[in-house]
C-alpha cells in the first residue's frame, strides 16, 4: 500500500489543505493521504497554536466525507518537537506492509537541508512536491527520490485565517462551516 504522509499544524485546517491532499492523492497515485499534525513544529512560532486535541477534531470534521483521507495523530505520543525522521521511522516499524511518502509544498522544501536528518529521511522514502509560488533549486529533483507535481497554485494559508479571524473578517469559502462554526462558537484566535 502507498500512503501520503501530509504534515503540519493546521492551525486550522483550511481548504487549501483538503484541495492539496485530494489533488496529491491523484498525482501520487496514493491509496490513502494521512493528514499527520504536528503538536510543535520546530520551525514554527507557537504563539496562537491550539491545543493538538482542537485541532485533531477540526481535521477529523473536515475529512469524514473523504474516504482515502486519514489523520494519524502519533505525533502526539512521540517526543517533542516533532521530528520528521522519527516520525517516519516509527510508522515504518508499525507498518511493514505500507509505503509511505511525504508530501510538501515548495515552500517548505527551501528549508528541507535544516530538517534533522534530512538525508535520512531521503534514503527510507520519497518526497512529492507541490508548488507554492516560490522559486527552487532543479538540482533538487535530479536525485529520483523528489517528486513535483504542478497543482493549481492556491492562496490560502492558516496563518492569513488566523489575521482575518482575529480582524473579525470573514474567512467563508477558505475552511470548513463546520469548522468555522466551532471556531467561532469557542472564540479560537481571538
Amino acid at each position: 500500500m502507498k500512503v501520503g504522509l501530509f504534515f503540519g499544524s493546521f492551525n486550522p485546517i483550511h481548504n487549501g489543505h483538503l484541495i492539496i491532499a485530494n489533488k496529491m492523492y491523484e498525482a501520487g497515485g496514493f491509496e490513502e493521504v494521512w493528514f499527520v499534525p504536528s503538536p510543535l513544529n520546530p520551525f514554527k512560532e507557537q504563539k496562537d497554536l491550539l491545543p493538538f486535541e482542537n485541532r485533531l477534531k477540526m481535521i477529523k470534521k473536515v475529512i469524514k466525507h473523504h474516504p482515502h483521507l486519514k489523520v494519524n495523530p502519533i505525533e502526539n505520543e512521540l517526543s517533542i518537537p516533532s521530528y520528521t525522521i522519527h516520525t517516519l521511522e516509527y510508522l515504518q516499524k508499525e507498518h511493514e506492509n505500507i509505503t509511505f511518502h511525504i508530501i510538501m509544498g515548495t515552500d517548505i522544501l527551501t528549508d528541507f537541508h535544516r530538517w534533522k536528518d534530512h538525508e535520512k529521511i531521503l534514503q527510507l522514502t520519497e518526497l512529492h512536491i507541490y508548488n507554492r509560488n516560490i522559486d527552487t533549486d532543479k538540482k533538487l529533483f535530479e536525485s529520483g527520490k523528489i517528486h513535483h507535481h504542478q497543482l493549481p497554485l492556491l492562496d490560502i494559508s492558516s496563518t492569513s485565517i488566523r489575521a482575518s479571524i482575529k480582524a473579525g473578517k470573514s474567512v467563508i469559502g477558505e475552511i470548513d462551516s463546520k469548522v468555522y462554526k466551532q471556531i467561532l462558537r469557542h472564540q479560537w484566535y481571538l
